[in-house]
């Protein structure tokens, strides 16, 4: 029996805790394509070994439960 909500596709590894939102998980996507740019090293060392930018598996990905998330947004109605 499958259960749903189900992942079937996505792309790259989620953003770090800390990184600076939307707007710092691309320029950390940058500077990781660019052993040259001058925060690399930085931020390699920041996100420590074993991180992949383009790591991706849906089988990792967790979905709160749709009823409880359902109940919370519209219990006030």
């Amino acid at each position: 029996r499958t259960k749903y909500p189900r992942c079937v596709d996505g792309a790259r590894a989620c953003p770090p805790e800390d990184c600076g939102g939307s707007g710092g998980y691309e320029h950390l996507l940058e500077v990781m394509h660019d052993p040259t740019h001058k925060d690399y090293n930085e931020l390699l060392e920041w996100l420590g070994e074993g991180y992949e930018t383009e790591a991706f598996n849906p089988k990792h990905v967790r979905f709160d439960n749709p009823r409880k998330r359902w109940e919370a947004a519209f219990s006030d109605y």
